[in-house]
């Protein structure tokens, strides 16, 4: 998958891998042994010789990693060596003679052009395709000779298959990527769930470790001391909290702020997204704001609330020290 997120037609066929390496140099090497064995059908070997170098790098850079689609110089460079090595290998070759392996510079440059459609490049495939045929019906028509031209039909055959599996795989890879993404969005969905549901179970476990004493001491209807009324209003707003801001019902917040109003601060929390899903990263992020700032806090009042989902920001704190307000964005 690329940097996109995009699974590509070239990631699937590992046209860049060592399979795709150890295909390359049997190309290589079966064409050389065509040029090599035809080298008595041509006018100049040398010719020859260079033609089969500028094939080779051709392949070579159609197999190099790269981004898809491959880059637009690298592709023209590709189509400029199949028009110059058709050029040169249909006039280096004896127009009267049967056809034989000489015109082995169609099927090479095909394979490429092929291997050029799949790197996502088909138009500029089929236009170096074009630009080779165009070469070959003129040099039949300076030559008068079939030879070459009869042998075209079936190398438009081979790119047109391969057009059309790169459309296909392309359509593949478009559904593949799309399930990447369905799977990350459920497993994203998932984490967020269970991190709320463990973020709950500690917060039930919290509440009845607290309340629980107090609701067995209030029921045993004793005179209460001012202390205790005072934990108990306290204990009230942790609720409170809980109910109106689900998206920050975090323990370590939940904690700092039943500390911050023991010292006499006066702490509202809302949650203003609406159920919307906030990520855990999210949640962490406001709550480490609000507790920064309530841990500085000896009175005043602080009000932190998440806002809904399409704002710049994840949320706002309000700080009132008596004598000014501050705001601070979180995110």
């Amino acid at each position: 998958m690329n940097n996109t997120g995009t699974v590509s037609v070239t990631e699937i066929l590992r046209i860049t891998g060592s399979g795709a390496r150890t295909l390359l140099a049997t190309f290589v090497i079966v064409h050389l042994v065509l040029a090599v064995a035809t080298i008595t059908e041509v006018y100049s070997p040398l010719v020859t010789i260079v033609a089969i170098v500028l094939v080779a790098a051709a392949a070579v850079v159609v197999t190099l990693p790269a981004a898809e689609p491959l880059p637009l110089g690298r592709s023209l460079a590709i189509v400029a060596v199949v028009a110059a090595t058709t050029l040169a290998m249909d006039w280096n070759i004896e127009p009267g003679s049967a056809p034989t392996y000489s015109s082995w510079h169609l099927g090479a440059n095909t394979l490429v052009l092929l291997f050029l459609g799949l790197r996502g490049r088909s138009g500029l495939a089929w236009i170096g395709f074009t630009i080779m045929a165009a070469i070959t019906v003129v040099w039949t028509i300076d030559t008068g000779s079939t030879n070459l031209l009869g042998l075209l039909p079936n190398q438009i055959g081979t790119l047109l298959v391969g057009t059309l599996f790169a459309i296909g795989l392309r359509r593949t890879s478009r559904r593949i990527t799309e399930l990447h993404a369905e799977q990350a969005a459920i497993a994203s969905v998932e984490s967020a769930a269970r991190a709320a549901a463990e973020e709950r179970t500690r917060q039930a476990a919290h509440l009845n470790e607290v309340a629980r004493s107090a609701l067995e001491r209030i029921a045993d209807g004793a005179p209460f001391s001012d202390a205790e009324r005072e934990s108990w209003i306290r204990l009230e707003a942790t609720v409170r909290d809980s109910l109106r801001a689900p998206a920050l019902n975090i323990l370590k917040l939940t904690e700092a702020a039943d500390n911050a109003r023991s010292r006499g601060v006066e702490v509202t929390l809302l949650d203003d997204s609406e159920g919307a899903a906030t990520s855990e990263t999210d949640r962490e992020t406001i709550a480490a704001a609000i507790i920064e700032q309530l841990d500085e806090m000896d009175s005043g009042r602080l009000i932190g609330r998440v806002l809904p989902k399409g704002r710049g920001q994840l949320a706002t704190i309000l700080v009132d020290d008596g004598e000014s307000t501050t705001r601070t964005d979180v995110g």
